[in-house]
């Protein structure tokens, strides 16, 4: 009996999280849309809206906080325990969108 108790501890623990992550939602298809038409692609035109799309990074960089520092460029992951805000899903999103 003390060994079934033991064994069923490590399963208890894995099942229940220290801490709860907000949910977050983003309506991808419609904020990708509305960008899409409102800074060039509606005319085809790709290098405005990579322009668009880098500024907007740029912007939601700074707003969330996500900075790469002054100096020399140190890479900061993007881990789900991290994010608090919905904007910070944003930030894949638009490097998506400018790199295609």
């Amino acid at each position: 009996m003390a060994e079934d108790q033991e064994e069923d501890a490590p399963m208890q623990d894995a099942q229940d999280p220290e801490e709860e992550l907000p949910e977050l939602s983003l309506d991808i298809i419609d904020l990708i849309k509305t960008a899409q038409a409102q800074h060039g692609l509606r005319h085809g035109d790709y290098g405005r809206y990579r322009s668009y799309c880098s500024r907007r990074l740029h912007r939601l960089r700074r707003v969330t906080g996500c900075t790469h520092g002054k100096g020399r460029y140190v890479k900061r992951p993007l881990e789900p325990e991290s994010v608090r805000d919905a904007r910070q899903l944003m930030l894949p999103l638009f490097c998506a969108e400018r790199a295609w």
